[in-house]
């Protein structure tokens, strides 16, 4: 095993095309898992950012080969190879996990995601990035509220993210597949793809029994997963306490509250009841 193993890790063309976790060698159990898992089709996350892809990553990855991506430019050039080899090995289908949340505050977290150039940041990628953590704490809140409303790509960034990246990735309409709101995830399968569907707010009430029925289904019992690995919580950052502050004050105007959930995607991922209640939330009614 550890013979193979080492072959494995030494071909820089089987690893992800992402950030390379290596924690999991510690552990020789999870080294066979993760070695074998080599040798099966990969698992494709393909998510908008802040809906959970972290976590789902972190669980599957002792297990699976997976690819962790959020863009369209991203996914195809990943795929490529295995669609290719496909055609040669008349590989029935591959699997994409996918996620959504409510586009406002996926914003917010979003914006605090990238607030400022630190570690986990070292390029300001976004218009409203501060050079330093120490002048995003000393800004005050009316300049991160400014900035933050500046960002007009922030909530599109979520309502837009299936008709940009996913559909022209896949050819595969989301809104044409029955998702039902009340259950909160959802497999289908259309063409060469099989695909799961969660909801970021209910990561703790149904994503556990989504995966498992999801891998299971395909890979056997042995593949089922006893416990979610919650990663990149806003908890464990140095924002956490500068964003509850700034939740306790952000209001959206009407505008934005119909950009977010006067669209395809609210209508079709939540209940009426759901909106009604994001819609209060944020326009100030409650906090």
């Amino acid at each position: 095993m550890q013979y193979i193993f080492s072959i494995l890790m030494a071909m820089p063309e089987q690893q992800p095309q992402q950030i390379t976790r290596t924690k999991w060698t510690l552990n020789p159990v999870l080294a066979w898992r993760r070695t074998r898992g080599r040798f099966r089709d990969p698992l494709f996350v393909f998510q908008m950012g802040k809906v959970g892809s972290t976590t789902h990553e972190e669980t599957l990855e002792a297990r699976y080969r997976y690819y962790h991506l959020h863009l369209l430019e991203n996914f195809n050039a990943t795929y490529e190879p295995y669609r290719v080899g496909r055609r040669a090995k008349g590989a029935e289908y591959f699997d994409i996990i996918t996620a959504t949340r409510d586009p406002l505050a996926r914003k917010i977290s979003c914006f605090f995601q990238n607030l400022a150039v630190n570690q986990e940041n070292p390029t300001a990628e976004y218009p409203f990035c501060f050079k330093s953590v120490d002048a995003a704490l000393n800004a005050g809140m009316y300049e991160l509220v400014d900035r933050f409303h500046a960002w007009d790509d922030g909530i599109p960034q979520a309502t837009e993210w299936f008709d940009r990246h996913f559909e022209p990735a896949t050819g595969i309409r989301i809104y044409d597949h029955g998702f039902d709101p009340e259950k909160g995830w959802q497999i289908f399968r259309e063409g060469k793809w099989r695909v799961l569907v969660l909801r970021f707010e209910d990561l703790h009430k149904n994503h556990l029994d989504a995966l498992n029925q999801f891998v299971v289904e395909r890979y056997g019992e042995s593949s089922r997963i006893d416990r979610l690995r919650p990663a990149n919580l806003s908890s464990r950052k140095w924002y956490f306490d500068l964003m509850n502050e700034f939740k306790q004050k952000i209001t959206f105007p009407d505008a934005d509250l119909d950009a977010a959930y006067s669209t395809p995607y609210a209508r079709y991922f939540y209940t009426d009841e759901e909106l009604a209640s994001m819609r209060s939330k944020w326009a100030g009614d409650i906090h």
